[in-house]
């Protein structure tokens, strides 16, 4: 609602005074915090509470494995990627995200599986193609790990 509203407050400053007005600038400004705020809302991408000032490292980490979460990757990449040890990086995530780091991106993973299957062909997609696509093998214990977050089994999903 707020990005439909700042987009009106918008028009209407460039009709009534133009580009070079105030208002346009100020409206121009409003319109890209509201966009930037529909993106935070519509994402689910980054845990409450990592981005303090002081959880840089974790940040970095959070950030690569949103990057990089198609690839393989091992809790040594991410801490390095960090800037930690493996330990401290475990330490962190623990503390600030209350989840080990592998368990955060088993959940990212999970949620790029969920977002290929709703919007993949029935027909012409398997589920255990996207789930190794994003890096799961044992496709028992997806097939858990996924009822277990959406509350349906993959293949439902991939029917919807």
């Amino acid at each position: 609602m707020r990005w439909r509203s700042s987009v009106a407050a918008a028009m209407q400053a460039l009709r009534s005074g133009g580009t070079s007005s105030l208002a346009w600038h100020e409206a121009q400004r409003d319109v890209a915090r509201s966009l930037f705020g529909l993106y935070r809302f519509q994402s689910e991408g980054f845990p409450h509470g990592y981005g303090d000032r002081k959880n840089v490292r974790v940040r970095r980490a959070v950030e690569f494995i949103h990057e990089h979460a198609g690839e393989p990757l091992s809790v040594a990449d991410i801490a390095r990627a960090a800037d930690l040890s493996v330990r401290g990086l475990q330490e962190s995530f623990q503390r600030i995200l209350d989840r080990t780091p592998m368990t955060y991106l088993r959940e990212v993973r999970l949620r790029h599986v969920h977002a290929d299957l709703l919007h993949a062909d029935p027909i012409a997609t398997s589920v255990a193609d996207v789930a190794s696509r994003w890096g799961f093998a044992h496709m028992g214990r997806f097939s858990n790990a996924y009822l277990q977050r959406f509350g349906e089994y993959p293949r439902v999903t991939l029917r919807r």
